[in-house]
């Protein structure tokens, strides 16, 4: 039942409610129709206080008027970070889209508290158009119930502790997404 509150509470369903919890990255307006269309890859710089860390996204598409609607997301746990290369999916310059993780406990790797991680979230593939005017938003939370649960152990190795996006030029957050129609960014 709690899983599917977002589904049948419209209001819980709109971004904004969402995006309290977030660091948000927005994009200006677009000065003509873009489509967004594929795979997208968030990549964080980040750092946890606990031996686990719960990292979720949102891509979104925000009007004129300020509203935001969910797009498409994504979440990853620290400790799953590992890519499987043959998997995963570049464009042709060779940057990351589509980040796939083997999620198998031999792939799993350690998550140090204060370490500087780098992460890979896969977001879920997507086909929308932003009109005229509108702004791509990515949102970045530590978790999101009821969205993305885990278990009650890889809970607690978070130790409820701080999680932490690092933004410098020398090591950046970026995100990698598929769009047609050139936004002026």
């Amino acid at each position: 039942m709690l899983a599917g509150l977002t589904k049948s509470v419209p209001a819980l369903a709109h971004a904004g409610v969402q995006e309290r919890g977030a660091i948000s990255f927005t994009s200006p307006p677009t000065g003509v129709p873009v489509q967004l269309s594929g795979a997208i890859n968030v990549h964080l710089v980040t750092r946890c206080e606990g031996d686990e860390a719960i990292w979720t996204v949102t891509v979104n598409d925000v009007a004129p008027d300020g509203t935001s609607t969910v797009l498409s997301g994504g979440a990853l746990m620290a400790s799953n970070r590992a890519l499987d290369d043959t998997r995963c999916a570049y464009d042709v310059d060779g940057e990351l889209l589509g980040a796939h993780h083997p999620l198998t406990w031999s792939a799993k790797q350690k998550v140090v508290p204060g370490e500087t991680i780098e992460l890979d979230i896969d977001v879920v593939a997507t086909d929308a158009l932003l009109d005229e005017g509108h702004r791509l938003r990515v949102d970045v939370y530590a978790g999101s119930v009821p969205r993305y649960l885990v278990t009650v152990p890889d809970l607690l190795k978070t130790r409820f502790g701080r999680q932490t996006v690092l933004l410098s030029p020398d090591r950046p957050t970026y995100v990698s997404v598929q769009i047609v129609g050139d936004p002026g960014w």
